[in-house]
């Protein structure tokens, strides 16, 4: 249904005199309506021009409100992006509270980016906010640089697409052919990208995890309204860390959780088949469930989700939909599964095995990273890092430079909820490498379902920050135990399948790889091939912990 009166280029005068500009659709009738604001980089004209999309709000009957962020399309000031901006968001909430057309209840909708933006408007508390909800977007200050110490390549993509007034053609630039250039300082350069914000992410000005764009443990502890988050298994999983930290706020019983079986743009659209897998099972009208969640809010209208459980969870494997009054599972244990083999576990033609008791007859595998010929993550920077992503990770685990460790067939069914980590027992021949665990099921036609996807930030760690956020070098040779973390969970492993893990040195061209130094990531113009061994034996238990359910249990 199309808007009854649609109010075009309204500007709103925020603190320091900038006018914002926002488009705003109202439903047909005398109104007033509860009021629904989307702030966004990207053009307020993509949401108004998508009749699936945000712009439905209209038909449940809010006024919906569309809003470019500061120095973007008709927004006056500068654009400075990843900076947190509550001051101007204040500014907007309450500007439409006082409309006319507006009964003073505004939600905010939105990911990614404008997910982020929710989470900025939010610790600026404007008394007319009633409820966030945003999707796939972390947003909780990291204690490593860049979250675990990798940057990411992928921003310089993302720098390109707002680096004009407008959005730009992400396709345009010859990605493929110049990704690999040495050294990176003047990669934006070589894309002739000369006004991204590259430069400024180089000289640190610019982090995503630091104070300037993200919350505090304290600031979600505060947060007194309801919020409902909404992510994929296929997306930014730093959107779970910010569902962990939501437990502490004062609103945390009123605040609820959607995971699917999607990639990033699944997050309003969810495919029935991603990256060759069918998840239709998990196809749901996700603007539909968050106007629920609005109506309760800001309607007062009582409406399936209210009796609902918070958490709305896919569990994979299985293909059907959980729902928790918490998540992760709280009955799940931690409990090990120990690298073995006979000394080669490289590759899908090695021998490395995963296993419950301890019996290899070899303590160690070697790999060797060659940042030179380094192992893809299959990100399509011609459309974007999440876009439908391949789920069958044989084609990484074929190369030599992974180590494959991979279970008996299971007799039994098991179930895992939560996050896995890696207790690992590591040797370079540099003084500096990365390393990145995936976990994957193994299906009996021999398909390798990856249950996070290859590029996910937060499954690796840079090793020279193995000890926090003051970076130390390896000593080559040297035996070192290191914790990582893996990707987040809510999968059955059926009886007859296999549990796989990968480690590799290598998500490229989605992070920045490790030239072996130890140097400054953006100077080097040399990357050094690293050796890196593997340790499992009594002596150095190499596992992964998985957070297994106990049979009956859920």
């Amino acid at each position: 249904m199309p808007a009854a009166r649609t109010l075009w280029n309204q500007r709103i005068k925020v603190h320091d005199g900038a006018e914002m500009a926002a488009d705003v659709l109202l439903p047909a009738g005398p109104g007033p309506f509860p009021t629904v604001v989307l702030r966004t980089p990207y053009g307020r004209g993509r949401y108004l021009n998508n009749p699936r999309g945000w712009v439905r709000m209209v038909d449940y009957g809010y006024a919906f409100v569309v809003v470019d962020v500061r120095g973007r399309n008709d927004s006056g000031g500068d654009w400075i992006p990843c900076v947190k901006d509550s001051t101007d968001a204040y500014g907007v909430i309450e500007w439409a509270a006082r409309q006319t057309w507006s009964t003073g209840n505004i939600g905010m909708v939105g990911g990614s980016y404008d997910g982020l933006t929710q989470w900025w408007t939010v610790i600026g508390r404007p008394p007319h906010l009633k409820c966030i909800a945003p999707q796939c977007v972390g947003g909780i200050r990291g204690q490593l640089p860049f979250g675990n110490g990798i940057p990411l390549q992928y921003w310089l993509w993302w720098m390109n697409l707002v680096s004009g007034k407008t959005m730009q053609f992400p396709g345009a630039p010859s990605w493929e052919a110049f990704i690999t250039h040495l050294p990176l300082r003047t990669l934006d350069e070589r894309f002739g990208l000369s006004r991204s914000a590259w430069q400024a992410y180089l000289n640190g000005d610019i982090e995503f995890f630091s104070d300037a764009a993200t919350l505090s443990a304290a600031d979600y502890a505060h947060i007194d309204i309801p919020v409902l988050i909404g992510v994929g298994w296929w997306d930014d999983q730093e959107t779970m860390l910010v569902w962990k930290a939501l437990q502490n706020a004062k609103s945390a019983a009123d605040c609820r959780l959607l995971i699917g079986a999607w990639d990033h743009a699944g997050n309003s659209a969810p495919r029935p088949v991603l990256g060759g897998v069918d998840v239709s099972a998990g196809v749901m009208d996700t603007i539909d469930y968050t106007e629920q969640f609005l109506a309760l809010h800001l309607k007062g209208e009582h409406k399936a989700i209210a009796d609902a459980p918070r958490c709305r969870v896919f569990l994979t494997g299985e293909n059907r939909w959980d729902t928790l009054d918490r998540w992760p599972d709280p009955q799940a244990m931690m409990i090990p599964w120990y690298l073995a083999s006979e000394g080669d576990a490289r590759s899908l033609n090695g021998n490395g095995r995963l296993v419950r008791e301890l019996d290899s007859t070899a303590d160690s595998d070697f790999f060797v990273y060659d940042p030179n010929e380094p192992s893809r993550d299959m990100s399509n920077l011609a459309m974007f890092a999440w876009a439908d992503p391949p789920l069958d990770y044989r084609y990484l685990q074929r190369r030599e430079d992974t180590l494959i460790y991979t279970s008996d067939a299971l007799s039994d069914p098991l179930m895992v909820s939560g996050r896995f980590r890696l207790e690992v027992y590591i040797r370079s021949n540099r003084p500096d490498t990365d390393l990145y665990l995936g976990l994957s099921d193994v299906h009996p036609d021999g398909r390798a379902i990856g249950l996070a996807p290859t590029n996910e930030p937060l499954s690796g760690q840079r090793l020279r920050y193995r000890d926090g956020s003051n970076p130390k070098p390896m000593i080559p040779g040297t035996i070192y135990n290191v914790t990582l973390n893996g990707s987040w969970v809510h999968h059955v492993f059926k009886a007859g399948h296999r549990l796989r893990l990968m480690l590799h040195s290598g998500s490229f061209p989605f992070t920045v790889r490790n030239a072996g130094t130890g140097a400054d990531w953006a100077e080097g113009t040399v990357l050094h091939p690293q050796t890196n061994t593997v340790f499992h034996s009594h002596q150095y238990r190499s596992c992964i912990l998985l957070p297994v359910v106990a049979a009956g249990a859920h």
